[in-house]
């Protein structure tokens, strides 16, 4: 009987069991659920981690490559990339590799390390592409663009952002470019730009005023007279009058103009088709001349040989009134017509020594121009022998240059040139410099002597320039190696011998050169001593497609240098343009016009 109670209980008790199952079962799902959405969650969470570490990893990635490349600087409006790195290996080409950190190659791993981030998406194969061309750039010399802009293109499209780390390798600073893209296509045509560099005939011993002459009648604007001083901002020029025209080429400017004078036009051999006066009015004489003057009165002093007579002969045209003619050197004193010559007022000439040691082979001699007649002359200084064999050339052994304070005369010699000054009154012993020949340009009391010899090796020319600066205390000389001043880099030494030109800038060394697609067009400036440390200045980096590839538009150089500047002109495949240098190393436009 006393178990009736249990019986009686167990029906309550399996009730509540399966009531405590039913609740137990109700929890398991509610914790099942929970944590299948915590697994979820967590598996969510490790994604966007994943996600958010390669998205990090991606920019950080090109970040690197981007600061190596590009630098820290943000472009420019409108500057791309490909300009960028175009700009920066403007700058570091032909720089020992010390100097810039080897770049580009050093950005390679950047680029591997993008490549190895993005591998098998276009962002990474444009990465790996890019590496290989920049692990073997170690001289800044390949054509980057194509690769960057692949690159660039690909990153925009994967929508990834640069992020660089605050270690990353940043590239050098891009060159500082004197005509940019813009400035060089505005560069106007030198009149038509229509003539051939070598047709350009400078006076050779020009004052204030230089003038030169376009020798070219067949061009659109025919045969030109052009002039230009310190303070014109541009350069005049007119045709020559038809009379001398007709025989261009073949027009010079023989002798000195006087400052405020205009200069006589030499026909043929020196004025041997004739010698016309700045109107071209008919001939004042048809004769070969050793020597001219051009005054600002409007007379006019010329010396001459006339083939049947073995005599020297001066002869002047004054302002007014007739001709006269004497014979300043005769027969018997007369090698050669070529070792004497009229500059300014001055008749110098050389002449055998009537005294001292044997060593004296000959001296330097002057007589003063007045009006139309010659004064005594005027014992200046023992000179040197004169060059073996060159005394039955043509080639004047005389030349002069002239400033406000001086006239300097240069007289060829065996050893080396000699150089005399005439000075507040008198004339100074001759100087001898190691220089022989070359443009003799003048400033204040100094002297310059500039030679270029050429030497070309396959595809470059590395030319040797010497100059020669003489002043009343003697001769200082000065040879620059093209090959040393750009320390044996080739690749952007100049590309042929018409692609380079070196010429005295108020007092300074101006080389200028066209190294090409690699180096663009360049300059230094400086003292003759101090250029091989001097830094390169980028004038312009001018492309143009032809032929389906990319080339530079500049086919020659030339320099002309005038009083306190030179001008350079650039023979392009869109006709002659004129730059206007500086001593101070400005550069700017040089127009002209009629």
């Amino acid at each position: 009987m006393a178990r009736k109670p249990e019986i009686a209980e167990m029906p309550t008790r399996w009730l509540m069991q399966e009531l405590g199952s039913a609740k137990r079962h109700k929890r398991v799902f509610v914790f099942g659920a929970f944590g299948i959405v915590l697994l979820a969650g967590a598996t969510y969470g490790i994604i966007h981690v994943a996600d958010a570490r390669r998205t990090a990893a991606r920019e950080a990635a090109l970040g690197e490559i981007q600061s190596c490349l590009l630098g820290a600087d943000a472009l420019k409006e409108g500057e791309t990339p490909e300009a960028r790195v175009a700009s920066v290996k403007l700058a570091v080409v032909g720089l020992p590799p010390e100097k810039h950190g080897n770049w580009p190659a050093v950005c390679a791993k950047s680029a591997f390390a993008l490549s190895s981030v993005e591998s098998k998406s276009p962002l990474g194969t444009a990465a790996e592409a890019l590496g290989k061309a920049l692990e073997t750039d170690t001289n800044a010399v390949q054509d980057l663009g194509p690769k960057v802009t692949a690159l660039w293109v690909e990153a925009e499209k994967a929508k990834v952002k640069a992020v660089a780390p605050a270690d990353a390798t940043k590239a050098p600073k891009g060159a500082t470019v004197q005509l940019g893209a813009e400035q060089w296509a505005a560069l106007p045509k030198f009149a038509s730009g229509a003539f051939r560099l070598a047709n350009l005939r400078e006076e050779p011993a020009p004052g204030k005023k230089l003038f030169f002459i376009v020798d070219e009648k067949d061009s659109p604007d025919g045969a030109l007279i052009c002039s230009v001083e310190a303070s014109d901002s541009g350069v005049k020029c007119q045709k020559i009058p038809a009379a001398a025209a007709a025989f261009s080429p073949g027009l010079r400017l023989i002798g000195t103009t006087e400052d405020g004078a205009r200069p006589f036009y030499f026909a043929g051999d020196r004025g041997q088709l004739g010698v016309f006066p700045p109107d071209a009015k008919g001939t004042v004489a048809t004769t070969v001349v050793f020597g001219a003057t051009s005054r600002k009165d409007g007379s006019f002093a010329f010396l001459s040989h006339p083939d049947k007579s073995k005599d020297l002969r001066l002869t002047v045209f004054p302002a007014t009134g007739a001709p006269s003619e004497e014979i300043v050197l005769r027969g018997d004193e007369l090698d050669t017509p070529t070792k004497a010559g009229l500059f300014e007022d001055w008749f110098v000439f050389r002449s055998p020594a009537k005294a001292g040691p044997p060593a004296v082979a000959s001296q330097l001699l002057a007589r003063k121009l007045e009006g139309t007649s010659l004064k005594e002359p005027i014992v200046i200084g023992d000179l040197e022998p004169p060059p073996a064999g060159e005394l039955d050339h043509t080639l004047s052994q005389l030349a002069a240059c002239k400033s406000d304070d001086a006239l300097a005369v240069r007289v060829r010699s065996d050893k080396g040139d000699q150089i005399s000054f005439f000075a507040s009154g008198r004339w100074t012993a001759p100087f001898t410099a190691s220089t022989q020949g070359g443009t003799l340009t003048c400033h204040g009391l100094e002297a310059f002597s500039t030679v270029v010899e050429h030497s070309s090796e396959t595809d470059k020319d590395f030319p040797t320039i010497t100059q020669a600066k003489c002043n009343m205390a003697g001769c200082t000389t000065t040879t620059v190696s093209l090959r040393r001043m750009l320390a044996g880099a080739a690749e952007i030494a100049p590309l042929d011998a018409s692609n380079v030109a070196a010429v005295d800038d108020g007092g300074k060394l101006l080389v200028v050169w066209n190294s090409g697609m690699v180096g663009g067009l360049r300059m230094r400036i400086a003292p003759a001593d101090q250029i091989a440390e001097a830094p390169d200045v980028i004038l312009a980096n001018p492309r143009e497609m032809k032929d389906g590839a990319m080339n530079s538009p500049v086919t020659q150089l030339r320099a002309l240098s005038a009083n306190g500047f030179a001008i350079v002109f650039l023979n392009t495949t869109g006709g002659v343009r004129a730059l206007r240098v500086d001593s101070n190393g400005k550069v700017s436009p040089l127009p002209a016009s009629l």
